[in-house]
């Protein structure tokens, strides 16, 4: 809406979320889950101490009966209300954790777009940041954060998709511009091969994968050697054959920094397969320049 004297116009605290850095971001969310934690352990406490006051450490145990009805009566009746008292105290702890959540959530709902786009380490912190957050709650009253922990899901899943269109794009591109030429292999990938065939995920920082595929787009590669070695024998490769073993590289570091995306990744990495074989072998049958056998590529 507008600003009242003729002001500038203020921004919805929804636009100004999305504009964040994932670092102002935490400060933001920092700054509110600092004072809401403080609130909450006071709940905690103050439950606690009542537990500790009306003698009932289980609200569902029954009291064991006391001699004489009337004497059995009125003592299961009191025992009956302490009960009912630290389970309403309990459930008004549970209640508060539940609202912090939606609140939490329902501002990261509001940077999910802005999540999709970041890169992976961004993404690691602004995900933990949330972990530790359900976390601490579920320490203080037991209470699960669903709300929270799907909200942060959808985003990991956003994520993971986004990484996905960016790396069919980058593949299909890279695949139509092959010119089917040995290409000079960087030392950053012998060590990819090396980890993965000691069954690890690489540990080539992000950037120095981005920064790969920026200079194989370019033909700009820095010192590299002309083959690839598996296991003692030389492999001569092609540009998007190496592209291919960046994006594979990737989606197994995403996999090993949230491990809430490993079943989307178990699809998502076969897809990125399938259609590299699928481009690759179109573009390399193209115009019957070779007959598949020759090739040895098969549909």
């Amino acid at each position: 809406g507008g600003a009242a004297g003729g002001g500038r116009a203020v921004k919805p605290v929804a636009a100004q979320l999305k504009e964040l850095s994932v670092d102002a971001f935490e400060r933001v969310m920092a700054g509110l889950t600092a004072p809401l934690l403080v609130l909450l352990r006071r709940g905690a406490a103050v439950h606690s101490s009542l537990q500790k006051l009306l003698g009932v450490t289980d609200p569902n145990q029954t009291a064991a009966p006391a001699d004489g009805a009337a004497d059995g009566d009125d003592a299961a009746g009191i025992e009956a209300y302490k009960r009912q008292l630290v389970e309403q105290s309990a459930e008004l702890v549970r209640a508060l954790c539940e609202l912090v959540y939606e609140r939490y959530a329902k501002l990261l709902r509001a940077r999910k777009d802005a999540h999709a786009g970041l890169s992976l380490a961004g993404f690691v912190k602004v995900h933990r940041g949330v972990v530790e957050f359900v976390r601490d709650v579920q320490h203080l009253s037991g209470a699960p954060g669903h709300t929270l922990t799907a909200e942060v899901q959808a985003h990991a899943k956003a994520f993971m998709d986004a990484k996905f269109d960016d790396a069919c794009a980058a593949l299909d591109a890279s695949v139509e511009a092959e010119q089917w030429k040995q290409a000079d292999v960087p030392a950053e990938f012998q060590e990819i091969v090396d980890s993965l065939a000691s069954n690890q995920v690489p540990r080539v920082k992000e950037s120095d994968l981005m920064r790969l595929r920026e200079q194989a787009a370019a033909e700009e590669q820095a010192a590299a050697s002309k083959e690839l070695l598996v296991a003692g024998a030389g492999y001569k490769v092609v540009g998007s054959g190496l592209l291919l073993l960046n994006v594979a590289t990737h989606c197994l570091q995403c996999v090993a920094s949230i491990q809430s995306v490993a079943s989307q990744v178990s699809h998502i990495l076969p897809a990125l397969l399938k259609r590299f074989h699928t481009k690759a072998f179109a573009q390399v049958l193209k115009g019957g320049a070779m007959r598949p056998e020759s090739a040895g590529l098969r549909s």
